[in-house]
């Protein structure tokens, strides 16, 4: 595999030595400054071989250091994955992550961001190209996996070899695309309809070895998601979002088959309100006790 490119940029104290109240030296210095990072972003954004991000650092000494940080290859790289790393870093099996690319591609198209010198991809595309590089598709899906993953942006857009913001526009993109994808949305089938509370009862039964999951068409509870705040223009009632643990949350009911798929969610209610209210404000438990479900099944 090839090594990463380092580059250093040594502090301009190291090359310069001159008196501060000369203003010559000082013109100079910031002169030369500018041509130095603009010959750096040039030989990186022109690295044809190794495309990938510049990276600016500082150090403990208040000095400034530059790295290029190159971007990965994730065919590649999940080829060379086992199915358990595979599954542990992403959540999903390579099947699974191959038919979510299939899925999200008519939503998520590759774009295409500014590197090194360049501030926008208007200006990039002035110069010849050279200054634009690719986000492709699987990678807006492999860093909107890593983040829900619970990884940090820090770690995924070095991992991927883009900068902080490209990650947060790709993680955008990656959610309003899950969001707008008919064959990802959660749905639980009509309760009159026999024949596929018949299926999700099966699944439940297949795992009781004496019957006792008989007729059971989900398994409903509730759980917290936690908020970072909520203000008062998010909530007239920003307080109501405390739980018994102190700690500020929406109160999400939910219901999973027998294959702990979701089949229904309901997010209306603050944390503080108890499981049994929060349930009894969604669309599930209203239609339940209006129009019932068919045959005997239950939750």
């Amino acid at each position: 595999m090839q090594a990463e490119e380092h580059v250093y940029a040594p502090p301009l104290e190291t090359l310069f030595e001159f008196a501060e109240d000369d203003p010559q030296e000082i013109r100079r210095r910031r002169k030369w400054r500018s041509a130095r990072k603009a010959a750096f972003a040039s030989r990186v954004v022109h690295h044809k071989k190794y495309p990938g991000c510049l990276f600016k650092y500082r150090t403990s000494d208040s000095t400034e250091e530059y790295r290029y940080h190159g971007r990965m290859d994730l065919t590649a790289w999940h080829r060379g994955m086992g199915d358990a790393e595979f599954r542990r870093f992403y959540r999903l099996t390579k099947p699974a992550f191959s038919h979510l690319l299939e899925v999200l591609s008519p939503y998520l198209d590759s774009t295409f961001v500014a590197t090194g010198r360049y501030s926008s991809i208007a200006q990039a595309k002035r110069s010849n190209g050279k200054g634009v590089r690719r986000v492709t598709t699987e990678m807006k899906v492999s860093m909107g996996l890593r983040w829900l993953a619970g990884g940090s942006y820090l770690d995924i857009s070095s991992h991927h070899g883009v900068s902080s913001t490209t990650f947060f526009r790709a993680k955008e993109e990656f959610v309003a695309a899950v969001n707008a994808a008919p064959q990802l949305e959660i749905r639980f089938p009509d309760l009159g309809d026999a024949e596929a509370l018949r299926k999700l009862a099966d699944g439940f039964e297949k795992l009781s070895h004496y019957g006792l999951f008989k007729d059971v068409v989900g398994a409903i509870d509730g759980v917290l998601l936690h908020l970072h705040s909520v203000s008062a223009t998010d909530s007239p009632q920003p307080t109501k979002f405390f739980t018994r643990k102190g700690s500020l949350a929406w109160n999400v009911q939910a219901v999973v088959d027998a294959k702990r798929r979701f089949t229904y969610y309901s997010i209306r209610c603050p944390g503080s309100v108890h499981d049994a209210v929060a349930f009894s404000h969604t669309d599930l438990y209203y239609q339940l006790e209006t129009a019932g479900i068919a045959g005997n099944y239950h939750f």
